[in-house]
């Protein structure tokens, strides 16, 4: 399959494996909490919220190890590769036994002194901290076979395995219903024992199928080749780290000057950006192993063009989902909560178009990423992050609306394109022309295209689906049709034709 076609097919099958997986997850959720009662999902929310913050940890890990292996998998160096894997099974073994002991320690801690823990519960909040515990430690050292899999592109595989533990969650808590003893503690075991089956599979697949997976331990290792992946990973957590730090921080801000009620709002739009992240994660994971690989065999040339496409497939595609919910965000807010809070609607439109602009950056951070050194991105461009919260508290203090401060995080996201484009021209040597010429300037104008044509028929037309279905129809027109004859180049609308071509044969033949 052809590079091009594959990172279409991949994207389509992660978007099948997401809204299976949504939909799954959707009733899981309801029948988990019939199973509980609210008090034991409560406890079991407040310990698995007290381990959400190592999340982007794994996410972290996962993009780092995969891109060391993918550039070995370029340079068709199978030693290396070999190498590669061996230790960032070492390294994962280790940062699993620290975030394990850490939890053991901090998290206890946090259970008795920090955290309202029902009375009389504290026993089952112990047992299921213990039971997530585990469960994260195969998640962590399960990263260096999830790695190899995104390498070698089997995106089929691993929606398979992410789709058998939606479901397996959801067996789950049907058989709570019909279980006397402590449905805690039987949910805990069941999302403990859930990692560990993914983990033996993963294992067992990669060491079937791909050869540098199959390793004996040994006390000589390239000691260079770990100071450089854990450069990249400490690097890389700095990055995450400050999307978190931004991201809590506001939610603090909000409830320190506004209360609970704003809190909420701010809780509500950030779940619905959750869920739109999706869209643009699929074409990154799907066009991350052929852009880092191409640098490994390099062929820098075809890798800025990958990247400068993966920038604007993943703006576009987010603008048309973007668009049609940011015109009748008062609308979709009602279906769906019936009593719309206030705040909700504007900080839902301002967190999404943050999230629209930041999609920019997401191409040109494979580019650099791709080359090694991210030091300079993520100090100036996720050090951006830390600067939101201390401005925020200023506004506020001076008696600043709390939307502004979202409106803040718009901008900052902004100025972030900006000096992401004068890093990327210094890590990899693209010319500041060249990008605005090709990504920015065409992918703007295109969204205030879609963004103002999508708002005026909105004022002409009525408040009901229909509407809404018309106007996402005329959304995919505004933005696909400019695309298509201003934004793309000669060899992406070659790359287009010829993936539909290929789908379209697929389709005939089965």
């Amino acid at each position: 399959m052809q590079a091009g076609n594959r990172i279409i097919f991949n994207t389509l099958v992660m978007y099948g494996r997401y809204l299976v997986s949504m939909v799954v997850t959707l009733f899981s959720s309801r029948w988990i909490l019939l199973a509980l009662g609210a008090e034991d999902f409560g406890i079991y929310s407040l310990v698995a919220g007290l381990l959400a913050m190592l999340l982007f940890l794994n996410m972290t890990m996962t993009s780092s190890t995969q891109r060391y292996l993918a550039f070995a998998a370029g340079k068709g160096d199978f030693k290396l590769w070999n190498e590669t894997f061996y230790i960032s099974i070492l390294l994962h073994l280790l940062i699993g036994i620290l975030i394990v002991l850490m939890i053991e320690s901090v998290g206890v801690f946090m259970l008795h002194n920090v955290l309202q823990v029902p009375n009389g519960k504290m026993h089952l909040a112990e047992f299921t901290l213990h039971c997530l515990s585990v469960s994260t430690f195969f998640t962590v050292i399960s990263v260096p076979y999830h790695a190899t899999l995104l390498t070698h592109e089997n995106i089929v595989f691993i929606s398979v395995i992410q789709i058998t533990e939606s479901l397996l969650k959801f067996a789950s808590a049907i058989v709570l219903l019909s279980y006397s003893g402590s449905r805690l503690k039987l949910y805990a075991l069941c999302m403990m024992a859930i990692p560990l089956l993914s983990m033996s599979v993963y294992r067992w697949y990669c060491k079937k199928n791909y050869q540098e997976t199959r390793i004996k331990f040994s006390r000589n290792v390239d000691v260079s080749l770990i100071k450089q992946m854990l450069q990249f990973t400490g690097w890389n957590m700095i990055g995450g780290f400050g999307s978190l730090f931004r991201t809590q921080g506001v939610a603090m801000l909000m409830n320190s000057f506004f209360g609970v009620l704003v809190n909420a709002a701010y809780g509500i739009a950030t779940q619905v950006n959750g869920q739109m992240q999706f869209f643009s994660l699929a074409i990154m994971t799907a066009a991350r192993p052929q852009i880092v690989k191409n640098e490994g065999m390099g062929d820098r040339r075809h890798m800025l063009d990958l990247s400068k496409a993966t920038c604007k497939f993943t703006f576009l595609l987010f603008l048309i989902v973007a668009t049609p919910l940011v015109v009748k965000m008062p609308f979709i807010l009602k279906i769906w909560l019936k009593e719309v809070p206030p705040y909700v609607v504007s900080f839902t439109r301002l967190v999404i178009l943050a999230n629209l602009v930041s999609q920019l950056t997401k191409g040109l951070y494979m580019a650099i990423e791709s080359v090694g050194n991210i030091k300079y991105f993520q100090i100036f461009v996720n050090g951006l992050h830390f600067v939101v919260l201390p401005l925020g508290y200023i506004m506020l203090k001076f008696g600043m609306r709390p939307s502004d401060v979202l409106l803040l995080v718009v901008i900052e996201e902004i100025v972030g394109i900006l000096i992401s484009v004068f890093v990327a021209k210094n890590v990899t040597g693209i010319t500041i022309t060249e990008l605005v010429k090709d990504v920015l300037f065409p992918t703007f104008l295109i969204a205030f295209i879609a963004l103002f044509g999508a708002y005026y028929l909105g004022l002409q037309i009525g408040n009901d689906w229909l509407c809404t279905v018309c106007i996402t129809l005329a959304t995919i027109v505004l933005v696909c049709v400019p695309a298509y004859f201003f934004a793309l180049s000669e060899n992406e609308k070659y790359f287009l034709r010829s993936a539909v071509n290929s789908l379209q044969k697929r389709w005939r033949k089965k």
